[in-house]
């Protein structure tokens, strides 16, 4: 099984919600340790605004893309493959 982890509290240490997703990958790691975790904070690592550049990229005929506008969607791409590489999402999200 492989889980995707997000966290998006700021707070870091002080955060409840970081506190109690990082107390459910234990419980399943410990259940099974096989299982493997890619984690993303979006609380200290913001993902960047869709913006123009991006619009104008993702909605280009492939074979008209640009080295320039595939550089612009190389971090959307990987997002996307985290998602649907995950057997299971778990989201920390404040309150």
């Amino acid at each position: 099984m492989h889980i995707l982890h997000i966290d998006s509290s700021p707070r870091g240490d002080r955060s409840i919600s970081r506190r109690l997703t990082q107390s459910f990958i234990n419980v399943w790691k410990q259940a099974d340790p096989d299982i493997t975790v890619t984690y993303r904070d979006l609380g200290h690592h913001p993902v960047p605004f869709v913006d123009e550049a991006w619009i104008a990229a993702a909605f280009m005929p492939p074979e008209k893309v640009s080295p320039r506008e595939e550089a612009t969607l190389v971090l959307s791409n990987a997002l996307i493959d985290e998602l649907l590489q995950a057997d299971l999402w778990l989201f920390g999200i404040p309150m």
